[in-house]
This record gives C-alpha cells, sequence and structure tokens, in this order.
C-alpha cells in the first residue's frame, strides 16, 4: 500500500511537471504547444502501474490545470479530461498485446496497431475535448470556423507527436530486467548508453544537426532554421537501418525535444503575427516531425523483425531445437571459428533402442530422455563441445584427450543411472534405454596448444574424427564394452577413400549404370521350366564391371540398398516388357528386396503400380527378402509381403539360416520359397551336421507347404546329395552361372522349349 501511495505520488509530480514544461513551450497567447509529453508518459504509466498509474495521471493532471488555471474551477475537470483521454484510450487499445509482448516496438504489427490507436483514437478525442476547453474560453469566443479547424488540428498533432517521441523510449526504460529489485532502470539505461557507444558517428551527426538547427533559431530566420531540420531525416534513417530501436527512440525523443523547443522558443518572439498563421506554422513543423516519426518507428519494426529472423535462422541452422545443443552444423562451426586449438578427440553416447521407446512410450518420452541426457552431458563434462547429430546420438568433442574427464566405463554406469524424473516424473516409461559409448581419439599429443603445430597435412579433422567415430557405431560389438580406437594420420586417407566409394556407388546407381545378370534356379521335378535370380552389377565409367563384392558393402553402410532395389526392379521391368511374349515359359524370376525397405507402407502399391505400367504379369515374379539385413518394423513388413502376395506376386527368403531372425521370419511372414544359405551347402556332401540342418529345414518348410532352394550348388555331389534331403530346387555354378538377363531372354525367344525330363547331374 505505502509502495502504490508513493507511485502515485511520484508519478503525479512527473505529470504536473511535465505538463509545466509544455506550458513553457507555449508560443502567441500561451495557449498553444509544439509537445504535449503527458501523451507519451501516460500510456506508460497506465500499462506499466495498472490502478496506481491512473490515479498519478488524473492526480497530476488534476494538480497542475488547478495551478494554472485555478481561477476558473470549470476548466479543471475539463483541462483533466483533455490531458488523460488520450493516454486512457490508447492503454485500453493496446493493453492486451502489449501484456504479451514485453518489446512490442520490436514488432511491425504490434507498432502499426498502436500508431493506428494513437492517430486515430486517442489523438482525435484530445484534440476534440481540448478544442470545446478553448471555445468555452472568452479568448476564443469570436473565432471563425478556420480557426477552430486549425486549433484541433493543432491538438491533434502535438497530442501525437508527444506520444510518439516519448512512448517507445519510456517503455523501454521503464520495462523490468531480470535484476535484482531497484537496478532494473539502471540496466536499461546501461544498456541504451552501450548502444548509443556503439553508433558514435550517427549519433554525433544527428546530434550536431540538432544543437545547429536549435542555435540557428537565434540567428536567422524560423523558416530557414526550420529548413535545416529536413536534414535530420537521412541520419536518423541511417540510426533506424542499422541500430537497436532503443537507439533510435532515445535519439528520436532527444531531437524531437530539441526542435519543438527552439522552434516554440523563436515563435514567441514573433510579435505582430496573427494566432493563425502561427498555428499553422506550428502545424506544418509538427507534422513533419510527426510523419518523420511515424516513418522512423515503422522502419525500426522492420529492421529489428530482419535481425530476430535472422537470428533464428542462425539457431535453427547451428544449434538443436529440442536440446538447445550444437547440430553437426553447428559443431562444424564453432570449431572453424577456434584458432587457439583442434579436435583432439570425439566421444560416442547412443541411444540405441530409441526407436522402441518412440513406438512403445510415445515421442514424448524419447524426447524426455533426450532432454535428460543433453543436460547430463553437459554437466558431466562441460568442457566438452556437445552436438546432438540425430535422434538419440550425442557426440562431444575436446581439444585435449584428458578433457574427458570420466573412462568410458563411467560414462555408461553413469548413462544407466539416469531417469526421467529429472526431467518430468509426471511421464511414464516402459522401456529401459540401451546405451552405446565409443571414442576416437587422434595419435598425436594428448596436450595440444596453439604452439604445436597440430593442424598439419597428417591430422585428422573434426570430419575425419566425426565420419571414423560413425564407422565404430556401426562396427558389431557389445555395447556392455565401450569401444575406444586411435585414429593415426593415415587413416583420414582410408577415410576420404571410403566415402569417395560410398559417392561413387551412389553415383553410379542414380545414373542407372547398371547390368542385370540372370542365374537359373533348376527345378528338381520339373528342369525344363525356366526360373532364375537376377542379380546386379553396377558399370564404371570405363566400361569396367563391379561385382556385388566391390559395391554391396559401401551400399549397405550407406544405407543405399532400398535405391539400389528400386533402381534393379525398374531396369528390370522394362526388359521384361521387351520380351513379354516369352514370360509364358518362364516359371518364376526372382527380384532381391533389401528388409529395410519393407517397412515403407507404401511398397505394395508402388511394385504393383510399376508391374501393371508395364503390363507385366505378377506370378511370374518373386520377391526375395534379404534375410542378411535386419528386417525393421517387423509388422508393417508383414503387411507389404501380405499385400504382395494377394496382387498374385511370390515371396522368397534368401539367405535363410545365417540373418537376424531364421525361424521366427518363416514362423511370421507368408512366403512360398525358402532359399537355404550357402553356408549350409557348400559341404553338405561331407558334413553330418549341415545334412541335418538341411533335412530340418525342408521339412519345416514342407509343412508350411514352401517350396525350398538350395544355393551354392558347386559340383554334382552337393547336387544329388541336396536332391536326396528333399530339396525342390537347385541354384549355383554347377547348374548356371550368371548371364546377362537380356541374353538370357533372348535365348528364350529363339530357342525351341526343351523336353528335359531330368534336371544336371
Amino acid at each position: 500500500m505505502k509502495a502504490s501511495l508513493m507511485r502515485i505520488f511520484v508519478g503525479a509530480l512527473v505529470v504536473a511537471a511535465l505538463a509545466e514544461a509544455s506550458r513553457q513551450l507555449a508560443f502567441a497567447d500561451g495557449s498553444f504547444s509544439l509537445l504535449w509529453p503527458v501523451a507519451g508518459v501516460g500510456p506508460v504509466l497506465l500499462l506499466r502501474w495498472r490502478v496506481a498509474g491512473l490515479a498519478a495521471l488524473v492526480l497530476g493532471m488534476a494538480l497542475w490545470a488547478v495551478w494554472r488555471y485555478g481561477h476558473v474551477w470549470m476548466w479543471v475537470p475539463v483541462i483533466t479530461l483533455a490531458g488523460v483521454v488520450g493516454p486512457i484510450a490508447v492503454a485500453g487499445w493496446v493493453r492486451t498485446s502489449w501484456n504479451a509482448e514485453p518489446q512490442p516496438f520490436h514488432q511491425l504489427s504490434l507498432v502499426l496497431r498502436w500508431l493506428w490507436a494513437q492517430l486515430l483514437v486517442a489523438a482525435p478525442l484530445a484534440a476534440s475535448v481540448g478544442t470545446l476547453a478553448v471555445m468555452g474560453t472568452a479568448a476564443g469566443g469570436d473565432e471563425g470556423a478556420v480557426a477552430w479547424v486549425l486549433t484541433w488540428v493543432a491538438y491533434w498533432a502535438i497530442e501525437s507527436i508527444g506520444a510518439l517521441l516519448l512512448t517507445p523510449l519510456l517503455w523501454g526504460l521503464s520495462a523490468p530486467a531480470a535484476r535484482p529489485s531497484g537496478t532494473a532502470q539502471q540496466h536499461r539505461c546501461a544498456g541504451l548508453w552501450a548502444g548509443l557507444r556503439c553508433e558514435v558517428p550517427a549519433v554525433a551527426v544527428v546530434l550536431a544537426l540538432a544543437s545547429a538547427i536549435a542555435a540557428g533559431y537565434g540567428v536567422l530566420e524560423a523558416t530557414q532554421a526550420r529548413g535545416f531540420a529536413y536534414l535530420l531525416l537521412p541520419a536518423l534513417l541511417v540510426v533506424a537501418y542499422r541500430s537497436p530501436p532503443e537507439v533510435l527512440h532515445a535519439l528520436l525523443a532527444l531531437t524531437g525535444v530539441v526542435l519543438t523547443g527552439a522552434s516554440a522558443y523563436a515563435m514567441r518572439g514573433q510579435e505582430g503575427v496573427p494566432a493563425p498563421e502561427l498555428i499553422a506554422e506550428s502545424i506544418l513543423l509538427v507534422l513533419f516531425l510527426l510523419v518523420s516519426a511515424a516513418v522512423l518507428l515503422v522502419l525500426a519494426a522492420v529492421q529489428q523483425e530482419r535481425r530476430q529472423a535472422l537470428a533464428r535462422l542462425r539457431q535453427w541452422a547451428f544449434e538443436d531445437s529440442l536440446t538447445g545443443l550444437a547440430n553437426e552444423a553447428g559443431l562444424q562451426r564453432i570449431w572453424a571459428e577456434r584458432t587457439d586449438a583442434v579436435p583432439a578427440a570425439a566421444l560416442l553416447v547412443r541411444l540405441t533402442n530409441a526407436r522402441a521407446i518412440e513406438y512403445l512410450d510415445g515421442p514424448r518420452v524419447l524426447q524426455a530422455w533426450e532432454r535428460t541426457v543433453a543436460n547430463a552431458l553437459q554437466g558431466w563434462a562441460p568442457t566438452l563441445i556437445w552436438a546432438r547429430m540425430a535422434t538419440g546420438r550425442f557426440v562431444g568433442t575436446a581439444a585435449r584427450v584428458s578433457d574427458v574427464a570420466l573412462p568410458l566405463q563411467g560414462w555408461l554406469e553413469r548413462l544407466q543411472t539416469l531417469s526421467l524424473r529429472d526431467v518430468d516424473a509426471a511421464l511414464h516409461a516402459s522401456v529401459r534405454p540401451a546405451w552405446r559409448v565409443g571414442m576416437v581419439e587422434t595419435a598425436v599429443a594428448q596436450e595440444v596448444t596453439a604452439s604445436v603445430p597440430a593442424a598439419t597435412s597428417d591430422r585428422p579433422s573434426l570430419s575425419d574424427l566425426l565420419l571414423r567415430l560413425r564407422e565404430l557405431d556401426l562396427e558389431p560389438g557389445d555395447d556392455a564394452q565401450p569401444r575406444r580406437v586411435v585414429l593415426m594420420g593415415g587413416d583420414r586417407h582410408r577415410l576420404r577413400d571410403r566415402t569417395a566409394e560410398v559417392e561413387h556407388v551412389r553415383s553410379l546407381i542414380e545414373r542407372g549404370r547398371l547390368l542385370l545378370m540372370l542365374q537359373p534356379i533348376v527345378s528338381v521335378q520339373q528342369p525344363a521350366k525356366a526360373a532364375g535370380e537376377v542379380l546386379a552389377r553396377l558399370v564404371d565409367e570405363d566400361g569396367t564391371v563391379l561385382s556385388p563384392a566391390q559395391f554391396i558393402p559401401a551400399a549397405m553402410r550407406a544405407g543405399l540398398m532400398p535405391n539400389l532395389d528400386r533402381a534393379v526392379m525398374e531396369h528390370a521391368c522394362a526388359l521384361f516388357a521387351r520380351f513379354r511374349h516369352v514370360l509364358p515359359r518362364i516359371d518364376y524370376c526372382s527380384l532381391n528386396l533389401s528388409g529395410a525397405k519393407l517397412a515403407r507402407p507404401d511398397l505394395a502399391q508402388r511394385i504393383t503400380r510399376l508391374f501393371a505400367d508395364h503390363q507385366l504379369p505378377p506370378e511370374r515374379f518373386t520377391f526375395e527378402i534379404t534375410e542378411s539385413q535386419a528386417i525393421a518394423q517387423l509388422r508393417d513388413a508383414e503387411a507389404t509381403l501380405t499385400a504382395l502376395r494377394q496382387q498374385g506376386f511370390r515371396v522368397a527368403i534368401d539367405d535363410f539360416g545365417t540373418g537376424h531372425a531364421t525361424f521366427d521370419y518363416l514362423k511370421r511372414f507368408a512366403i512360398d520359397i525358402l532359399k537355404i544359405d550357402g553356408a549350409f551347402i557348400r559341404n553338405v556332401a561331407n558334413d553330418a551336421m549341415d545334412r541335418v540342418i538341411v533335412r530340418s529345414v525342408v521339412e519345416v518348410a514342407r509343412l508350411r507347404k514352401v517350396k525350398t532352394v538350395a544355393e551354392f550348388i558347386e559340383d554334382a555331389t552337393v547336387w544329388e546329395t541336396v536332391r536326396a534331403l528333399g530339396v525342390d530346387a537347385g541354384q549355383g555354378y554347377h547348374l548356371g552361372r550368371p548371364e546377362p538377363l537380356e541374353g538370357w531372354l533372348q535365348r528364350l525367344e529363339t530357342e525351341p522349349e526343351p523336353t528335359v525330363a531330368n534336371g544336371p547331374g
């Protein structure tokens, strides 16, 4: 209560003092001023202090009205109303938006809303009340209509210019700061002073022009002196373009007060000039200031929004929005800007089952885990530069290996103690997070300073460290044992070569440099029926044909297998469409489909459309699911395979027995063909264990009514053995080597259909 009363008392004194200062700037008969500062301070009092501000504003205006016009008591309420109606209207108009935005003069939409309220609502109200007050006096009783219009326009102009010059500055200086009570204004003033010092040349030019113009009113004609005022606008435009809005607000208020004060002083010395002419002259000056102030405030807001937009773009480009850590681009930028050190170590922390947490517990839980990890990592190793590279994947880099204070096993132990309660105790997590920790360090001295020639051509760069860290993450191993490798100087060339290899493979696939081969699949019961597996080769620029061993590992590392599958399928469909008339002679042709691609919900639809566009019968084609790669999202994969079989395609599991799921895939998926991996076929004639495994696979397949194909048939003995074990078909060099698919189709076109009763061997 005491504080509110003190606010009311101090505020009332300030309002009364400003009103009297404006009265001192009056000219002619003392009724007209060039500036009404109460219009600028009033909305600030109302919005900052609310009820106390309203009381201070009304009390201050009433005190001043009593002091100046107390001899005619009926004028006191009218003058008080004229002084408070404008600020009250503005405060009511912008209260909601300004309460939600602490810096309204930084946003163009709020500046325009305020200008609308001030110029078209508040100032007209105040001018109307003021004009009525003048009309009620003896001095204004016999004036004509033109004089009353000029009077109204003059009051409207001085009310508006007072608000435009002072409200932005006072609002910024009165804003609360994140400091102890009593230091907010000091903090704002210090920030304003710092901004002014950053623009010393422009500030000096503005102040020099304002001072020269003020001095010119004393030695020149008023009209000549006002002519120099037009030079101020370009200087203030430069300030508005380059400086923060607060700097412009301060200079605008200062120059406006100087110009109006000097001009009013000069007008008071023009004896014998009729009042209407002085009013018209004052209106021209104030309108110039008014338009200039409005343009400058709008320009300052536009520039500030532009700066903020650029800052947000930089933040989005270099900072992770979820955790506040740097992203990969931000990490590269941080090290690029450092001249005193280069990265010597990179630490990997990865949530290996992030996808499972997202599916089973929801994305909110996964995000909470990631925020928890980010906060913990920065607390455990604040000297490291941390970045979130991808979902559940964090990397910390250090200039010295010794900065990684914890041993790697200690990192794992601490990660396992993390709890979501550190972020949000209301979240329920059913999946226990699994962590992987790895570290790559350079083979140079662990302590690196600017005096050490560390950035030599043989020293691995940050990109080399990150690339090796990715490779380390992909290497198989026990996640319970952290992995640590040393990156030698020569390793950067190997890393770059492997990267170049991946990009070369990507380029060949994208440009369609494919050679499709076919290896026959021979049926035990119907060897004359044509069947085979379509195989892919890449053709280099010089015509060299690359075998699968030369590009499949790189494609798998880079996740290019779905791209390769799509390219092979499109080329194969185009080729089969050319030989559509020989398809009745073919039992089936197999096309490989990587397990990673099966999770796409639209895959079956895309394949069906592709074959329909080429008018190819689905029953002549089989899709082999490569089991050497794990099938992600088994439920989606099951739906895809079911949809393909419903369209008439057949489905086979390739490399059965050595992959990720073995018999689980056979039990889960509805398939037509099972291809037994060559690891069990190669020595089946001499290894009893292999024969038992093959026989058991055949029995399970028969139970599921699935045909079996034995791969890697290299000689007649192996072929006879697998036939005896009940295998339905075979594939291997003994039965037929891979040949160009186009040549195989041409041979089917020209050769008569064979009538061989028994298979080879």
